[in-house]
């Protein structure tokens, strides 16, 4: 019920393994088909090593400066003119990447086109290439932009990314025949400016950095280069903060132009771009600089481990392009936080960049001096700090934790705890906690978005440390912090733990926050979770669980979306096996586990079943001839007789794994992995054409490599005894051909509200499939109707289906699109998409005294209504509870202890109605008490009483009625 690693994040590990050992055996091996992708975003991210910044030198700037020397822009701060030999010495001491901020703004044109200045550009070029040529990763960016960073951020969006394109573009026109090694930063720390809260910002300025970080990746995407797709691009979120409570706004920008390898919609080759000096009070804020304690190590953990779960988790690299420890001159301790960030860093798999501005001691400001520009030297202390951090990432293996399943913890029920109270700045006073101790842990409800985040400090607000939660259940929205974690955390030469502090208030969800028991080791709990599947259709897929626990039951259930679920009828073992048919592909599995009272939920395991019709007619296998295949696997393709166009291989398999098959030159170089182009489910026949191999060859080197000559089957097990045989490819017949006669037209609606979309076809007994996208139609999924139909009229197929908003996960303000596939034979045709827009609601109805039996509500006017609908929503139904001319009612009628979510729709003066247009709320009638009864009720529980025994406990309730029942005046 925990953390769970995704479809995304497993496939990216898998391929993590596959190809650490295949570059083990063959080290020229290339990961990707495409001639551009020599690496994947997480090979670049390992290679580079570690980085050092250029800083203060192309991003010196001060405002209305100018020279007719281009060198003296890069003077302004006083660090000397940069120079080959300055790169080299950095080269030198093991640095792999240089990050060279540049600011560019000095240099633009101010005619609106935003034309570089030439000279500028090959100055930029020249340091760039300092680093380049000597093997390096560079990374550059726009950096100190005072058209970015600026008092007006929330609302400039739209100049803000006119002007990044059009900087953008020229920048990756200059660079474009620079390879994988040249990397773009879109912005440095984007931000408003001048006001408290710049470094913190608020949720429209996170958007904003969202919309210039998309106009970025969409832009250099767009610009010709051979490394056009395959170029890793940095996104930060806003101010590039470490904050989980702030990053976690932070959108990927979607595929354009670039690799979507796991069809995600999201661009494989961007990382996230952030700054940690860390932990802050020790590195640059007011903390012990003495002594690099084990709190602040701990506080370093909770740091990357946020940053893990929240991208590495799902598949997303991340560069800490800015990080250091200003010198206050106690050199153990910045050498031992050197140690410490270094290694957490490369075991987190996240290369981390130093930040150098050559300011070598602190007389107040930021010290981040390590080599001497002018000298060319390393710094003293700063040349100990830089090789502690370059003999750690050396001595480290990377990326044990980048892709990693968090340990099962088992929790009790929330509702199980004692509620914490909160102030209204987020603050919880520990000594007002009289249990908090060890075996204790907060629960917090959160809301999905933003993680919280916790402040340990003093009672006086000293102490100040960070700390992230160490297990959160995304399913249900809770996150946990332990008391031996907190304690763990926490210095204690700063004092006692007296306050614990909510960063991100905001964050918390309904609940609030309760401190509970946690479960002994050896209780119930989860072991392993069941993984994701994938079959041909008419295979068998089979799902598992472990778990720990007294007289375990188990009761599988599906889902065809994740939030509507189903038990399967007679599931009830810890493995689950279905035949899959093609109305599975991307339905959920899980299991739910009970022990006694308990009962805990499996993570969603996700079902893709592969069609099991083939798209082409082969001759029959045993027509074939023959072909040799090594005991490794390998073909050699030159020794087959007739192995030309129109030729193809099939290859006999055993039915559990399709074959892989490695193409390479005579020389076993130039490794690209392609699957065949058919597979016959039927009979396990999987078929690779000379075609296909051969452009897939040419696409991916052209003739660099020289000719393809060898062709190895990866997973030679796969391969039945039958083997390989060569067959012509006989004539393809054309396919039915019908169109597209009627397309969906778009619609708007309030949330719970239904929609019609109707779509037709020109060809009969044509199947078709409605589709739903949420990202502007970058990828689609399955829809969900309410109710469809179907009908013919003279040979067109005309499908219409009715929507409910809430069966498709569709909220409030989402803008979605909607298409209907039509397949007829071999051939699908998509319609035209629909935009489906969801109308803003007024605000919810408030609750006021709430009763067993009643509840007080009341509403917003709303100027066009003559009354009000009060509807509750019951099993997915709408049930009118009673129509008011006011804006306020009382109802009644009601079941005591119940909860109760109730909707108000406003019902125009014509008789129409608006519905669903305010919010829901919801509130839980109290329980019925014996003052609340009736005489007879009272009786009925005085006669429920056992008098079996001859001591009888009486409850206090039991008491009350009792003495009711002896008070009561019965008359006559």
């Amino acid at each position: 019920m925990n953390r769970k690693l995704s479809r995304k994040a497993a496939l990216a590990a898998a391929a993590a393994f596959v190809s650490v050992f295949f570059v083990q055996i063959f080290p020229e091996m290339p990961v990707s088909v495409s001639a551009a992708t020599v690496y994947s975003a997480a090979e670049i991210t390992e290679k580079m090593g570690v980085g050092w910044n250029l800083g203060n030198s192309l991003d010196s700037n001060n405002n209305g400066f100018s020279s007719e020397n281009i060198y003296d822009y890069e003077t302004q701060w006083s660090n000397p003119v940069v120079t080959q030999s300055l790169i080299d010495k950095v080269r030198t001491k093991g640095f792999n990447t240089i990050r060279i901020p540049v600011t560019w703004y000095q240099h633009i044109s101010s005619d609106g086109n935003y034309t570089i200045d030439a000279a500028w550009m090959n100055r930029v070029k020249e340091v760039v290439d300092y680093a380049y040529n000597n093997g390096m990763y560079v990374i550059i960016n726009v950096h100190h932009e005072n058209w970015i960073n600026r008092s007006d951020f929330e609302t400039a969006e739209d100049s803000m990314e006119t002007e990044l394109r059009a900087v953008w573009k020229q920048i990756a026109a200059a660079f474009a025949d620079y390879d994988q090694r040249l990397i773009f930063e879109g912005m440095n720390e984007p931000r408003k400016i001048n006001c408290d809260e710049e470094w913190n910002g608020n949720e429209a300025c996170y958007n904003v950095v969202n919309q210039l970080n998309s106009a970025f990746v969409e832009t250099v995407r767009s610009v010709e280069s051979p490394y056009r797709q395959t170029r890793m691009l940095m996104v930060p979120d806003y101010a590039a903060s470490r904050e989980n409570n702030i990053y976690s706004y932070l959108t990927i920008p979607k595929a354009s132009g670039s690799i979507d390898a796991d069809n995600d919609g999201d661009d494989d080759y961007v990382a996230v771009s952030l700054h940690a000096y860390s932990p802050y009070s020790f590195a640059m804020g007011d903390g012990d600089h003495t002594n690099f304690s084990s709190s602040y190590e701990a506080e370093l953990e909770g740091m990357f481990s946020a940053m893990q779960a929240t991208f590495l988790q799902e598949g997303v690299q991340i560069v800490l392009g800015e990080f250091s420890a200003s010198n206050y001159g106690y050199d153990s301790a910045r050498i031992k936080w050197a140690e410490a960030y270094m290694r957490n860093a490369t075991e987190y798999g996240i290369p981390c960049v130093l930040w150098d501005n050559n300011v070598e001691s602190n007389n107040g400001g930021e010290a981040h001096g390590y080599i001497n520009r002018s000298t060319e030297d390393w710094y003293s202390s700063g040349g100990q700090v830089v090789n502690t951090l370059i003999s750690t990432r050396n001595s480290t293996q990377w990326g044990t934790k980048s892709y990693i399943n968090y340990p099962i913890y088992a929790h009790n029920a929330f509702s199980s705890g004692l509620r914490v109270s909160i102030a209204t700045d987020g603050n919880i006073s520990v000594s007002g906690l009289s249990n908090f101790q060890s075996g204790k842990e907060f629960a917090i409800k959160y809301n999905g978005i933003t993680l919280p985040e916790f402040a340990l400090m003093t009672s006086t607000w000293g102490g100040w440390t960070t700390l992230s939660p160490y297990d959160f259940d995304k399913d249900n929205g809770i996150a946990y912090f332990s008391y031996d974690q907190i304690m763990k955390t926490w210095n204690t030469a700063n004092g006692t733990l007296g306050c614990i502090k909510l960063n991100n208030i905001n964050s918390i969800g309904f609940g609030g926050i309760t401190l509970i028991d946690i479960p002994e080791d050896g209780t119930f709990k989860i072991n392993s979770q069941p993984s994701d599947k994938s079959v041909t259709e008419g295979g068998t897929a089979t799902f598992s669980i472990s778990a720990s626990g007294n007289s375990i039951l188990y009761q599988w259930q599906t889902s065809s979306d994740g939030s509507v679920w189903t038990d399967i009828q007679g599931a009830n073992s810890s493995a689950l096996s279905v035949t899959a048919d093609m109305n599975m592909n991307g339905h959920k599995f899980r299991c739910v586990v009970t022990s006694g009272s308990e009962t805990l939920t499996s993570n969603a395991a996700v079902l893709t079943v592969r069609a099991k019709t083939t798209s082409s007619s082969h001759n029959e296998y045993y027509s074939g001839t023959d072909v040799t295949v090594e005991s490794d696997g390998a073909i050699k393709l030159y020794n087959i007789s007739g192995f030309e166009s129109g030729k193809e291989l099939a290859i006999k398999f055993n039915g559990s794994t399709v074959p892989e098959i490695a193409l390479m030159n005579m020389d076993w170089y130039g490794w690209i992995i392609i699957e065949p182009y058919d597979i016959d489910t039927d009979n396990n026949i999987a078929y690779v054409s000379y075609d296909q191999m051969t452009e897939a060859w040419a696409d991916a080197w052209g003739t660099d490599k020289g000719t393809l000559a060898h062709a190895k089957i990866a997973n030679k097990d796969s391969i039945s005894y039958e083997g390989v045989k060569l067959l012509d490819i006989p004539e393809q017949q054309p396919a039915t051909e019908f169109e597209i006669t009627e397309n969906p037209s778009d619609k708007s609606a309030y949330y719970c509200q239904q929609i019609t979309l109707t779509a037709a076809a020109s060809a009969e007994n044509s199947a078709y499939s409605w589709k739903l996208s949420r990202d502007n139609g970058s990828t689609w999924t399955d829809a969900i109707c309410t109710s469809e139909n179907v009908s013919s009229d003279n040979g067109s197929t005309r499908a219409e289906a009715v929507f409910d908003f809430y069966k498709n996960s569709i909220s409030e303000r989402d803008t979605v699109l909607f298409r209907c596939d039509f397949t007829n034979g071999n051939t699908t045709k998509s319609t035209s998409s629909a935009k489906v827009t969801v109308l803003s609601r007024n605000a919810a109805a408030n609750v006021g005294t709430v009763k067993f039996d009643s509840a007080e509500i009341s509403w917003e006017a709303n100027s066009f209504a003559a009354s009000y609908n009060v509807y509750r929503v019951q099993n997915e139904e709408f049930v009118l509870m009673g129509s008011f001319t006011g804006t306020s009612c009382t109802l009644t009628e009601l079941s005591a202890g119940t909860d109760y979510e109730v909707f108000v729709s406003a019902v125009y003066s014509d008789g129409a109605a608006m519905p669903y247009n305010y919010n829901s709320v919801k509130f839980t009638t109290a329980q019925k008490t014996v003052d609340d009864m009736t005489i007879e009720e009272c009786i009925a529980l005085v006669n429920s009483i056992s008098t079996d025994d001859d001591t009888v406990i009486l409850t206090e309730e039991q008491l009350r009625a009792v003495e009711r029942v002896l008070a009561f005046d019965y008359g006559e």
